[in-house]
């Protein structure tokens, strides 16, 4: 019976192998197609119980320099930043070096409101104080040096928009507070702090408090689009966003953080429970980033300059998907979503809009991404289609819809012509 039952164990071992290696497959192909497209640059990396089962990299670090991306790329990864801002703050607080009832005027006492203002209310969006990144000056300040003194001055001047606690608004200028705050406790630089209490202790060999960018280092420069051509972004003085958004890493370091830290690595149980246990967006820095299929996951999306990303970490399963992206012409969470379909094997929900469409002049090829459509037409133009009413997709930044007429006719809009297209029978 005992043999039996190896048998049995090592089939089922066998059976899954082909299965995960089937979806790998088909993950593969659809981030060629975007990588064919010029839709998107950037690197992804999904962990399984603390090992990398699948990365893959798009597109190009420096452009000028002909250097591609890969997994040794290291993104600014923006706001993901909170999150290691958050656990260092709770990491002080299970040392008793403060509390979450602690008002800010023990440190800051010039803020607006610092002595109603908690630590938790930093936490939780909840200090009423303006989101300085929405000042219309700040496009231009960003990219200079600024001192610590010359930050809490403008936070100081940009005053409050709501009382502490009455409501909730997302803001830069909290975990901005709550990273200096950290800096008056410790007696260091916030990059130190950060060293010691997170990145050594995850061996995060790729994740440090960023600078200037060096590609020559293996840090991506950052793009937006104009005039059919990718533009180099603007570069945001390291100085500036401190806790909100100063770090640089890659999805293999992001997916390496949210494990260590979910599996009582760097806080305790009840620290975690505290941080996850409303759901609350944004709060805590930790919360439900993606929403596939009901399965609970809890992360950060950053942005920085023309940098994007999105980290996830589903406790059921120890898996977890991280994609940083330093240029992008794509909802970045319907490309995620996608590729967690396909990896937790969630078939698609709209079958029926799958495959290839033709007449004798043009073909187009539909791939479903979550509530999207990726299109592909002629085997050379992609283009992502968002719902637009009934049967009808529209693309935000092209001139182009499809309306759907039965289950093998649509037809395709485009500011030149108007076609119907037919399914071809083998799809």
């Amino acid at each position: 019976m005992r043999r039996i039952s190896i048998l049995i164990s090592l089939l089922l071992s066998y059976l899954l192998g082909i299965a995960q290696d089937s979806r790998i497959q088909d993950i593969d192909r659809l981030l060629k197609s975007i990588d064919s497209s010029n839709l998107l640059m950037g690197s992804l990396s999904i962990y399984q119980k603390g090992k990398e089962v699948y990365n893959f990299s798009i597109g190009w670090s420096d452009l000028r320099k002909d250097l591609k991306n890969s997994k040794h790329t290291k993104y600014r990864i923006g706001s993901i930043t909170k999150s290691f801002t958050a656990v260092i703050i709770m990491q002080l607080i299970e040392e008793k070096k403060l509390s979450l009832d602690t008002k800010i005027s023990a440190y800051l006492p010039n803020i607006p409101n610092a002595n109603t203002i908690t630590i938790e209310h930093l936490l939780r969006h909840k200090s009423g104080l303006f989101n300085i990144t929405e000042s219309p000056t700040f496009l231009t300040w960003m990219e200079s040096f600024h001192t610590r003194n010359e930050m809490i001055n403008l936070i100081i001047s940009s005053g409050t928009v709501f009382s502490p606690g009455k409501k909730k608004k997302y803001s830069n200028t909290n975990y901005i507070l709550l990273s200096i705050i950290a800096e008056k406790i410790e007696g260091a630089k916030y990059a130190q702090i950060l060293e010691e209490r997170i990145f050594s202790k995850c061996q995060l060999a790729n994740t440090y408090y960023g600078g200037e960018i060096n590609t020559k280092h293996n840090e991506a420069l950052s793009y937006f689009y104009k005039d059919s051509d990718w533009v180099s972004s603007s570069m945001t003085d390291m100085s500036i966003p401190i806790g909100a958004g100063a770090i640089v890493s890659n999805p293999e370091d992001l997916n390496t953080f949210y494990f260590q830290l979910f599996n009582g690595n760097l806080i305790t149980e009840e620290s975690l429970n505290l941080m996850t246990s409303n759901n609350n967006l944004f709060e805590f820095a930790l919360y439900p980033v993606l929403s596939i299929n009901s399965k609970a996951c809890f992360g950060h999306e950053g942005r920085i300059d023309g940098f994007h990303s999105f980290s996830a970490y589903f406790p059921d399963g120890k898996i977890s998907i991280s994609f940083c992206a330093n240029a992008e012409l794509i909802y970045l969470n319907e490309l995620l979503l996608q590729i967690l379909n396909i990896y937790f094997d969630i078939p698609p929900t709209s079958q029926e809009r799958i495959g290839c469409y033709k007449n004798d002049n043009i073909s187009l090829e539909l791939t479903p991404i979550n509530s999207s459509l990726l299109a592909k037409i002629d085997n050379s133009n992609f283009y992502f289609l968002e719902s637009s009413g009934k049967k009808k997709y529209s693309s935000l930044q092209n001139d182009i819809s499809i309306k759907f007429l039965n289950k093998d006719r649509l037809v395709i809009k485009t500011a030149q012509k108007k076609v119907l297209l037919k399914k071809e029978l083998n799809n």
